[in-house]
């Protein structure tokens, strides 16, 4: 199970993100984009206990982006990774979460206004869908 996570949130994001380098390169925003959270950082994973496998993935996705936007730091890429916030989804209920969480559709619309948005120090980070750069 582990290794399928890992798969799926760090290794899934940094093959995606290689095989487009180029056109990403080539275009005219230059933005990699991926979905963080903050399960993945010391600050809100460890609020609540258990989901070690999808916190461990997401703590490496964040070091893998960030790395990447180092590596790419010379292109003028901007490599950032969004947190959607607390949308309510079934990992969300499981995991006892108990207070506000907004529509996955609402979700997509503050990330989209965010990518919109993005600034320079916004690079290798991860960002809240409102533009709160998250400390990990």
């Amino acid at each position: 199970e582990l290794k399928r996570v890992f798969d799926v949130n760090t290794i899934g994001s940094l093959r995606v993100s290689a095989a487009f380098i180029g056109n990403v390169i080539a275009s005219d925003q230059k933005k990699i984009i991926s979905l963080g959270g903050g399960m993945g950082t010391l600050t809100i994973g460890s609020m609540f206990g258990g989901h070690y496998f999808m916190k461990m993935s997401k703590a490496a996705h964040l070091s893998a982006m960030g790395t990447l936007q180092a590596d790419l730091d010379d292109t003028g890429i901007i490599v950032t990774m969004i947190s959607p916030g607390r949308v309510d989804t079934q990992l969300m209920r499981d995991s006892g979460w108990t207070g506000k969480a907004i529509s996955a559709e609402k979700s997509a619309g503050l990330v989209m206004a965010l990518i919109a948005r993005l600034e320079p120090e916004m690079k290798g980070r991860l960002v809240m869908y409102n533009g709160t750069i998250i400390p990990w």
